[in-house]
């Protein structure tokens, strides 16, 4: 979650709001050019100077878009530090519509920094994602007193609507694509998206000869400690052990659940030596993790490195598959 603070000059406060956090997905050019068409479309029909819809970030607001007429002051992409008392940090901060008739009448607004392009008049609605994350605003901007009467009122809130349909597909969307490649249980990848992670190594391997290396791991004796326990340990012993994994190994490092207690672990640009001591390291700490050394639990692991003659990922998992054999007959 990401949150900033925002000053409501209407109420004198700062307050600290949600906004777009990073796990959110961009807006895809389609839309933007479908938004680009409302704002324009709202400047016109509204007859105002300026049309934009902003971006909130941690720091700034941001012109994501404005109108394309050409007596519209704003520079493309602008962007305005938060903490001045904005015209949109009042309808970020309220989440609610905001009307500033003549900021010049108003020794709230007089001052604001908009009035330096001799925007006076304003009229916004904030835009947020479904899960009440604040995307921004969408607004209006006058050159010249507007008392904002019932065409702005009945048509900007449709407007917003539109918008923030829009923001809800991508977020289901999102939230599908989640679904397809996070495991349920553990949060690492899910076998889904291991067999796309290393067909995609694959290919770059035979492209721009990235080589990489790759573990299968087994957990040991993973079947006594459901039977001892009950399921419910067993999971939680997973979800540890995922855990465990990912506070241990390289940013750069992909780690996901083949299935059951088995996992994989790729090493991009990594040889097998260096592979197979991470390995080690990886199976030294695991004994004195305060948790799953109370059920003194460890792994095997088969690695191999990605070769010329590597053409399939099945192959390059069966080869895996058949060192860690080969290890547990030791």
């Amino acid at each position: 979650m990401t949150k900033t603070s925002v000053y409501m000059r209407s109420k004198q406060l700062v307050k600290t709001v949600n906004i777009t956090s990073k796990s959110k997905p961009d807006v895809p050019a389609n839309i933007k050019n479908k938004w680009q068409v409302l704002i324009n479309l709202a400047a016109e029909v509204l007859n105002v100077p300026a049309g934009l819809i902003m971006k909130i970030t941690s720091t700034d607001m941001e012109i994501f878009l404005k109108s394309q007429n050409n007596n519209n002051p704003y520079p493309a992409h602008g962007k305005d530090a938060l903490g001045h008392g904005l015209y949109c940090e009042t309808v970020v901060g309220t989440n609610q519509p905001l009307q500033v008739e003549n900021a010049l009448n108003d020794s709230m607004w007089n001052n604001n920094p908009d009035v330096k392009l001799n925007m006076i008049a304003y009229y916004g609605l904030p835009i947020s994602w479904p899960d009440h994350e604040i995307f921004g605003t969408i607004c209006l901007l006058d050159n010249k007193e507007n008392r904002f009467g019932d065409r702005y009122t009945e048509l900007m809130p449709m407007f917003k609507e539109i918008i923030e349909t829009d923001l809800n597909l991508l977020y289901l969307n999102n939230q599908l694509i989640k679904l397809n490649n996070i495991d349920s249980l553990t949060g690492v990848a899910s076998r889904k998206r291991v067999f796309e992670v290393i067909a995609e190594s694959i290919h770059k391997f035979k492209k721009m000869k990235e080589s990489f290396s790759l573990a299968m791991i087994d957990l040991n004796q993973f079947k006594l400690i459901n039977d001892q326990y009950g399921h419910k340990i067993g999971d939680e012993v997973l979800i540890k052990f995922a855990k465990f994994v990912q506070r241990n190994i390289y940013d750069d490092d992909f780690f996901g659940r083949y299935g059951g207690d088995e996992f994989i672990l790729l090493f991009p640009k990594r040889d097998l030596k260096d592979s197979e001591m991470i390995l080690y390291n990886l199976k030294t700490k695991m004994m004195q993790d305060t948790y799953l050394s109370n059920f003194q639990i460890s792994f095997t692991y088969g690695c191999v490195e990605v070769s010329h003659d590597t053409e399939e990922v099945v192959e390059l998992l069966d080869k895996a598959d058949q060192r860690m054999y080969d290890y547990k007959k030791r």
